[in-house]
């Protein structure tokens, strides 16, 4: 009777408590920043290299503002600390018709279709507005940002993170910029943010379905996101990247595959567009 007595007592809390706003956050003390930056960075450091197989979905608005969407197969590759290229591929063909990368000095936005134009820009040179009018949720520096790719800063900086905790883990704020949301004990990002100059959120992505990936070193390699959800423009691009079959090795991927001149003559690229140009009318 008293057990029975006692799981009835512990079920009126937890509803009492759910009334009264939700499920509350942990107590006890905050871990310090420099424990959770340390665990966050060692999880990324043996992830130097990745190469993957990678399903996107895009949701975009038509000329008539409906929402439209398009699936898409290709490869995502990255190599530490700028180099990201993913290759779009139509669900069902074999013929690459888009492919957006970045290397340590530029970035760019390959469309293949009916003209292959090459769109490139240094980073330096970057703009919001560049950014948009390719059509991008992201630039790429970003991109690696919100793939939980960049470490946090460590705690000797002179304004290093705050930490706080709500219901759903903790919450890390990178010089006002980057919110990191990881969970308690294990620091996983679970969602990352970019914030404007207001403060707003930029781009936003949620991180999960974490898998081992398979490292020549340690012996145990470390666990990262298999999919994630972007989301950008005010929540008018919407991006989902799931990955699959994750390996990083010293073969693969390789350094010719973030060269925008090499691609250009892969893809036999017919027009060039500087995003660096002066703003005007471009060809």
């Amino acid at each position: 009777m008293k057990s029975l007595l006692a799981a009835g007592t512990l079920a009126l809390a937890f509803l009492l408590g759910c009334r009264a706003g939700g499920p509350r956050a942990p107590t006890g003390p905050l871990p310090e920043y420099a424990t959770i930056a340390a665990a966050y960075n060692a999880r990324l450091e043996p992830i130097q290299r990745l190469w993957a197989r990678a399903v996107t979905r895009v949701w975009y608005p038509d000329e008539h503002g409906e929402e439209n969407s398009e699936q898409l197969e290709g490869f995502f590759q990255y190599i530490r600390a700028r180099s990201v290229l993913i290759l779009f591929d139509k669900v069902g063909l074999s013929q690459t018709f888009a492919v957006f990368g970045s290397n340590d000095t530029h970035y760019w936005w390959i469309e293949l279709l009916d003209e292959k134009v090459m769109h490139l820009g240094t980073h330096a040179g970057v703009t919001p507005q560049r950014v948009r009018e390719l059509g991008l949720p992201v630039h790429p520096l970003e991109l690696l940002e919100v793939l939980g790719l960049v470490p946090l800063p460590g705690p000797e900086v002179a304004n290093p993170p705050t930490v706080s905790r709500d219901a759903q883990g903790l919450i890390v704020v990178d010089a006002g910029r980057r919110r990191v949301r990881v969970e308690d004990g294990t620091f996983l990002p679970r969602l990352i943010e970019l914030l404007d100059e207001r403060g707003a959120v930029a781009v936003s992505a949620k991180l999960s379905h974490e898998q081992e990936i398979d490292v020549p070193f340690p012996a145990q390699g470390p666990h990262y996101p298999m999919t994630f959800d972007i989301t950008g423009d005010g929540g008018r691009a919407r991006v989902k990247i799931e990955l699959s079959e994750p390996t990083t090795t010293r073969r693969e991927p390789v350094e010719g595959s973030f060269d925008p001149e090499g691609l250009a003559r892969r893809f036999r690229v017919e027009r060039r567009v500087d995003l660096d140009a002066p703003p005007g009318p471009r060809p």
